[in-house]
């Protein structure tokens, strides 16, 4: 797996030269010329190259390869979060513009020899290299600082591994006993045969992921985090609540609803529901009290032209291009026009694809705008989910309720409904309003398929732009256009993954 799939960073070795918490450590893209046997176990060194990781997991070009570089689609976890939306209902990728095939769901995209499928299996294995490096660097001393490192590292390489499968496999529910994704928990040592790992099963992999963030919430301590661009303990508590609830809905798993509950409680303790004044304010910094993580963007680490805010911010001059992420008009005419979430205005460009602009998202004057990870409202909606898969409907909806006072003006609460799906769906239409653009409508759609999927709900409508290939039919549960094949790479390389086996359906 020299390739792709056992990538160590090359910010190791400056993380080892420049133990002074440098940003300068993502100048290059991932290499596997360096092992942790060579990163000293020092705690400058180790808090250097987490500094590195938390910046390469925005960095542009993590996941490019031989004749595909530069590619402005290619942008780390940011990358990530556009597809879950322009993939899914509610956002339009306008022509002319970074994303557009993709949004159609034109079929060499998700195709094992597509530059798309191998950005994110790169990127994704970058982060969980660095993180296996901080790991083993650390293991064994009981020191607190070392364990809060350590508790750090494994819950960001538990992300890594989630947002995987989220792309490369079916959820949970239906893909539990199919092939996972290779599980690489060290770093790689340079035999070929010794480094290759298995796909294993889908439960392997969601094994891990937990066994990960338990660790890690056990493991914090109490020193405090200096940014909320950093993760704590309160982060690993909604992570796990956001895998546990995936989990829950395959057969037999229905007793991590319980789980998910308590955590999600716990998780977002401290941290209250910002005001529609506040939620209209730009979304634009992680100094919001709602917001439990983010994305600490600075000038020095800021990639600008291919990053978040110019596909979204469409006001922002000098970004055509850019600038082309629409919301759907059947979306924007589910909102109550009290909510103070409905930040649309009509796209006033004029380039010949008018639709509504959305206006959520307003980046900086020096184009430094931090992205949300983890809010307190996702968690809010997470527990009611969970309330309502546990019959709970009044639970949930007074939890709905909460929500929507501090979002919709002279709001008044309304009854529970008396049917599970009916509940769930509600849910669902809370999640879009509350969450677009933030990386969930994908996901969502793939765990709710038992009641969305082969039906009209999950059909995009007559306003999205008419390309031949967009995606109008009724989608199956789950459906393959949804998730990408494994790279052609990764198995070139990989001497025990099986092309027959562990590959999805083209």
């Amino acid at each position: 797996m020299k390739k792709i799939l056992f990538l160590i960073t090359s910010i190791v070795l400056t993380g080892i030269l420049f133990t002074n918490c440098s940003d300068d450590f993502l100048e290059t893209r991932p290499s596997n010329a360096i092992g942790s046997a060579e990163l000293p176990k020092d705690p400058n060194a180790l808090r250097g190259l987490l500094k590195g990781t938390y910046k390469y997991m925005q960095a542009f070009g993590t996941g490019a390869y031989t004749g595909a570089t530069g590619q402005h689609d290619d942008s780390g976890i940011m990358s990530f979060m556009i597809l879950q939306d322009i993939l899914a209902l509610d956002i339009i990728a306008g022509p002319g513009g970074w994303y557009t095939f993709t949004y159609q769901h034109y079929p060499s995209q998700r195709y094992s020899n597509h530059r798309r499928a191998t950005f994110w299996w790169n990127t994704s294995y970058g982060i969980i290299k660095n993180c296996n490096a901080i790991i083993q660097a650390a293991e064994g001393n009981t020191d607190p600082e070392f364990l809060n490192i350590t508790a750090q590292a494994k819950t960001l390489r538990a992300l890594a591994y989630h947002n995987l499968v989220r792309q490369y496999r079916k959820t949970y529910r239906l893909g539990h006993d199919g092939p996972g994704v290779p599980l690489v928990l060290e770093p790689p040592v340079g035999d070929p045969e010794t480094d290759s790992k298995p796909a294993g099963k889908l439960s392997d992999v969601f094994k891990q992921i937990t066994d990960d963030l338990n660790w890690a919430i056990e493991n914090f301590g109490s020193i405090q985090r200096p940014t909320k661009g950093m993760v704590n303990k309160n982060v690993a508590e909604g992570l796990l609540a956001r895998v546990l609830l995936e989990m829950a809905y395959a057969p037999n798993e229905s007793a991590k609803f319980d789980q998910v509950i308590t955590l999600a409680k716990s998780a977002r303790t401290g941290f209250p529901l910002m005001s529609a004044a506040e939620y209209g304010g730009g979304f634009n910094t992680v100094d919001n009290g709602e917001w439990l993580w983010g994305h600490k963007q600075d000038a020095e680490g800021n990639i600008s032209w291919p990053g978040f805010y110019s596909f979204y911010d469409i006001e922002k001059s000098g970004r055509f291009g850019y600038q082309n992420f629409l919301a759907d008009t059947v979306f924007v005419n589910m909102f109550d026009d009290k909510d103070g979430r409905k930040l649309f205005d009509w796209n006033k460009l004029g380039n010949g694809y008018e639709k509504y602009a959305i206006t959520k998202f307003v980046d900086k004057p020096d184009r430094t705008g931090d992205l949300p990870y983890l809010r307190a409202a996702e968690l809010l909606l997470i527990e009611a989910e969970a309330e309502v898969n546990k019959g709970n409907y009044a639970k949930a909806q007074t939890l709905l309720d909460e929500l929507r006072a501090k979002r919709i003006a002279d709001y008044e609460p309304e009854a529970a409904l008396t049917n599970k799906n009916d509940m769930l769906e509600r849910i669902w239409i809370e999640r879009r309003k509350e969450l677009y653009g933030e990386g969930f409508a994908l996901s969502d759609i793939m765990r709710f398929g038992f009641f969305l999927g082969g039906t009209t709900k999950v059909q995009r409508g007559p306003y999205h732009l008419d390309f031949d290939n967009v995606l109008r039919d009724i989608p199956a549960d789950n459906d393959k256009r949804y998730i990408r094949e494994i790279p052609d790479l990764e198995f070139d390389s990989n001497k025990a993954m099986d092309r027959t086996k562990d590959q999805n359906e083209r």
